[in-house]
């Protein structure tokens, strides 16, 4: 397994890879039909290709036999006050999930962190997804905040 920075060209070549991580994802965490999370996949890849080509994103991969198995899309930001590092997406495979790749993303993303003098990492989470809350919890995150909505 191999842990690495994102450049445009990675994710030009291996838009595909992309798409399906970001299907899978987006799937188990949106209440969407199929053709709503095919145009958030479009638009969020594009989102990711112009921010990581004018280097606001932090964009790492984790690919295991060649192939990229997972994502971890974040950025710096300011709240409160405060520099943070904010996870905008990760995603792991199906088949890799529970083999460390979400780990080895997050503690990549916790050094490049501390390089930039950053000490805080946030991300959101979906309610429902209880797998992902967990590995969230056990990894040192705490909540924070909560944000609700009212459906009207």
């Amino acid at each position: 397994m191999k842990i690495c920075e994102l450049t445009y060209e990675d994710l030009v070549q291996n838009r595909t890879e992309i798409y399906q991580l970001f299907r899978e994802s987006y799937s188990e965490n949106f209440d969407a039909n199929d053709l709503e999370i095919t145009l958030l996949i479009k638009q969020r890849y594009q989102n990711l290709l112009e921010f990581v080509r004018d280097g606001s994103a932090i964009c790492l991969g984790a690919c295991a036999n060649g192939k990229l198995c997972g994502i971890l899309w974040a950025y710096e930001r300011k709240l409160m006050g405060e520099r943070r590092i904010h996870i905008t997406d990760i995603a792991v495979c199906k088949p890799c999930r529970k083999s460390g790749l979400g780990s080895s993303l997050i503690e990549k993303l916790k050094q490049i962190s501390r390089e930039r003098g950053v000490s805080l990492i946030d991300l959101l989470v979906t309610q429902t997804n209880k797998n992902s809350i967990e590995f969230y919890f056990n990894k040192g995150f705490i909540t924070e905040r909560l944000q609700m909505v009212l459906k009207i």
